[in-house]
Formats: structure tokens, sequence, C-alpha cells
């Protein structure tokens, strides 16, 4: 058995290199190696890995109680939103009163041009 790896072999190439060859298991690339992978490679048993993360059922309630706090986010969400053009108008109804007060300007065709 060869103490090289694969990631230093010279048949070692990336999986978009056009030339054939065979991919190496649990590692990532292929090998061009004409006479097919290295016989330790060859022979490795793949391991399993972990097995999936079982997910749990999720009850009526739980379920029910999950879609109240979407709609509340969504309903929350979409406040902000609409609150955004009344600050904005709310501005401008700030600075016409305080252009009103300071200055004595009734609208915007009062202000003074350049």
């Amino acid at each position: 058995m060869n103490a090289r790896t694969c990631s230093t072999c010279e048949y070692h190439k990336p999986e978009s290199d056009p030339k054939p060859g065979k991919p190496i298991p649990n590692h990532s690339g292929k090998c061009i190696r004409p006479t097919g992978l290295c016989d330790h490679i060859a022979n490795a048993t793949v391991e399993d890995p972990e097995p999936p993360a079982i997910i749990p059922e999720i009850s009526e309630e739980r379920e029910t109680e999950l879609i109240d706090v979407q709609d509340t986010a969504a309903a929350v969400t979409q406040a902000v939103m609409d609150a955004e053009e009344v600050y904005r108008d709310l501005g401008r109804i700030e600075t016409a009163a305080f252009l009103r007060d300071r200055f004595g300007f009734s609208s915007c065709s009062d202000l003074p041009e350049d």
C-alpha cells in the first residue's frame, strides 16, 4: 500500500478536468490513472455517515401556534411598511409648519428662489 494520499497523487484531478476519470470515494475530484483507482482506495470501505436527524411530528396545536406567530409577524411587517409613508408625510407637514412659523411661508411657492 502506498502512503501517498489522493491529494498528492499525480493522477488526482478536479472533477471539472476534461480528461476521463473515476470519482474518488470520500474525496473530492477524480482519478485519471489508466488502471483505475489505487488498490487502497478501491478496497476501502465507505463508512456510513451519521444517520439523518429525525424530524419530530408537529402536533396540530403547535402547528396552529406557529401559524399564528407567522401571521403576527406578517402583520407587524406590514404595519411597519405602512408607517413609512405616514412618517414621510408627517415630516413634510412638520417641515411646512416650521417654515410657516419661523419664516412666514405659507406654501412652497412662497419660498425664495436662488
